[in-house]
Order: C-alpha cells, then structure tokens, then sequence
C-alpha cells in the first residue's frame, strides 16, 4: 500500500526470530572477560553480566594469570 501523503510504501511482513532470554536462576556457559577488585565479567553469548566478588569466599590477587 502506498501512503498518499508521504508516498511511502506499507509492506505486510510474517518473520519468525530467535531471541536469546534467560530466565531466572538459569546457568550459562561464559567467557571470563575481565577479572577486578569487584568482582568479574562474564560475557555468555550477547549476555555480558557482572559477578560481583561481595558473595563470593575467594580472594583477588592481581598477581596471578
């Protein structure tokens, strides 16, 4: 259909996607992309998630790998 005021061009479209939506509590595989005093970065897949070091009972040492 074309818009007689503006002439633009109205398609009907039928797509199907996959979207990526974790749901609470899920576990997911990730790449570790930056280690700090705080805590981690985690990217799983377009995900990118903080993990904060407050809950965690390890230690940060900058000197290691």
């Amino acid at each position: 259909m074309i818009q007689d005021t503006s002439g633009d061009v109205i398609f009907k479209v039928t797509f199907k996607a996959i979207a990526c939506a974790p749901i609470d509590n899920e576990v997911l595989d990730g790449v570790v992309t930056e280690v700090n005093s705080t805590g981690i970065y985690v990217q799983s897949g377009p995900i990118k998630a903080f993990i904060s070091m407050g809950r965690a009972d390890y230690k940060y040492d900058q000197n290691s790998n």
